[in-house]
């Protein structure tokens, strides 16, 4: 499995005041890839791991709430880790902190999606979450728009350097 380290601001691991770990899918149908857009961010299906689950298991949870459809593992190719350190990251509490992410990219053909399945969180539901095919230019062009999520930039960053490696 490739790893990519992003760490702009050179932070160290005693900087680091919160670690979170997430696993996404790279789907691909017909020369495009499926996103969830969520609060002006462009993000690829999944998201974080719980607790006393594995990094296999909280993607195949993930995709079967985001798209509706059971995925098994033997669908996938894990292919990257990206190791994000983010410096200032502003958490939903209103605190910024120093964070570590590490991100587990599983690559699959996508399957379908059944809207009468989804199990969107009251958060997603409230910010309109929706799903949508981008070739890699179209995904490209998003990165850096003007938005009001301060978070943005974190997710764009990550984004970009995937977008770099991901071969349609």
């Amino acid at each position: 499995m490739k790893e990519i380290i992003i760490n702009d601001d050179n932070l160290k691991i005693d900087d680091i005041e919160k670690v979170k770990k997430k696993a996404r899918a790279i789907l691909i149908k017909d020369n495009k890839i499926l996103t969830g857009v969520y609060s002006d961010v462009v993000m690829l299906p999944g998201g974080g791991v719980e607790k006393d689950e594995s990094v296999d298991d909280g993607l195949l949870r993930e995709l079967e709430e985001e798209t509706g459809i059971k995925y098994n593992i033997e669908d996938f190719e894990k292919s990257f880790n990206v190791q994000c350190y983010q410096k200032d990251y502003p958490t939903r509490s209103g605190k910024n902190v120093n964070r570590l992410v590490s991100t587990y990219y599983y690559i699959g053909e996508y399957k379908g999606l059944d809207n009468d399945k989804l199990k969107l969180t009251d958060e997603e539901q409230s910010v309109d979450f929706k799903i949508d095919f981008f070739t890699k230019e179209e995904l490209l062009d998003r990165l850096y728009k003007e938005s009001t999520n301060p978070r943005k930039p974190f997710f764009d960053r990550e984004m970009e350097e995937l977008l770099k490696i991901i071969e349609l």
